[in-house]
């Protein structure tokens, strides 16, 4: 059985690569899906493309396609809701998730409610979870534990910011988590979120130019959670 890697942009995984041997790869719809070796260890990586859409085609034919795969992990940049808990450069593991622009409240669900799901949040993996925290510690990473609301914005306006949090709870905001996890869940298997945070307030030039540091953070974590599984 096999862990899946899952981020939106290339870039992301490039470091993840470099590191890896390559076994296979083939295209399913817009996603790269890659088969990679680290040490004695297997496991799949899946780069998406950018938004709920494409993450969610990307996820589904992993699991279509390559059932050996038996927990997943969606990994990347976000952007803070509350730079007090969640600074720039700190990592965002996963509590639960939720879909903030999901939105059929007229027809009197509340916000985020996935129908036929019937549910707001849903929720992270608590062991894969845990183990990410841990290697977050062993590394001197700051990270929190929290709710992650996902949307099809990159969200800047702070009135926008601050609906999200007081609706949800959420304090960081990415456009793929939730519908990787949502896919995830109706499989039934484990998922976790990590995501560093590359932005706050000036949102443009904090992503620039902390998106590298927060990819090298990112792929020292999931080398170190391969290697030890």
């Amino acid at each position: 059985m096999a862990l899946c890697l899952v981020c939106a942009m290339e870039d992301e995984a490039s470091l993840i690569r470099e590191a890896s041997e390559l076994l296979s790869s083939e295209r399913r719809g817009y996603a790269r899906i890659e088969k990679r070796r680290l040490g004695e260890k297997d496991f799949y990586l899946c780069v998406t493309g950018i938004g709920k859409v494409l993450s969610a085609s990307g996820i589904t034919s992993v699991l279509n396609f390559h059932q050996d795969v038996d927990k997943v992990i969606d990994f990347g940049v976000g952007g803070s809701l509350d730079s007090k808990v969640c600074p720039v450069l700190s990592a965002l593991i996963g509590e639960d998730f939720v879909q903030w622009d999901m939105d059929v409240s007229p027809l009197g669900d509340p916000k985020g409610f996935l129908s036929g799901i019937c549910e707001i949040y849903l929720y992270c993996d608590e062991a894969l979870s845990r183990k990410l925290g841990d290697i977050c510690d062993e590394l001197g990473y700051p990270h929190a534990l929290a709710t992650i609301a996902s949307g099809d914005k990159f969200v800047v306006d702070p009135d926008e910011k601050k609906r999200i949090q007081n609706d949800f709870g959420a304090i960081s905001v990415d456009m793929e988590s939730a519908s990787v996890g949502e896919i995830v869940h109706v499989h039934g298997l484990p998922f976790a979120i990590l995501r560093f945070i590359s932005d706050d307030e000036d949102h443009y030039n904090e992503y620039v130019k902390n998106k590298p540091a927060c990819i090298d953070m990112l792929t020292a974590v999931l080398l170190k959670l391969i290697g030890g599984e």
